[in-house]
């Protein structure tokens, strides 16, 4: 994929993800931590196309944060034709 993080805090903004692939969650952007701290604050102008997630979930951005649901604020960007093999 194109951006992995891990128990931090992520603001993208003004950004091209374009055909990007992972071997499985996340073909653009994946955040993962099991301790449940992976946090994604802001996704603002942000352009995801022809993103992969060969064998997971989440062809465009993939969040696994391992316990409670955490914010996510997507503004002004564009999905488009992205795809994942587990859903």
């Amino acid at each position: 994929g194109g951006l992995y993080a891990g128990a931090q805090t992520v603001t993208i903004t003004n950004s091209d993800f374009t055909s990007n692939t992972a071997a499985t969650n996340g073909g653009a952007i994946a955040l993962t931590n099991g301790s449940g701290a992976a946090v994604l604050h802001l996704v603002a102008r942000v352009l995801f196309n022809g993103n992969v997630a060969t064998a997971g979930l989440g062809g465009a951005l993939a969040i696994n944060t391992g316990g409670p649901n955490i914010p996510v604020q997507i503004v002004s960007s564009t999905f488009y034709s992205n795809q994942a093999g587990g859903g």
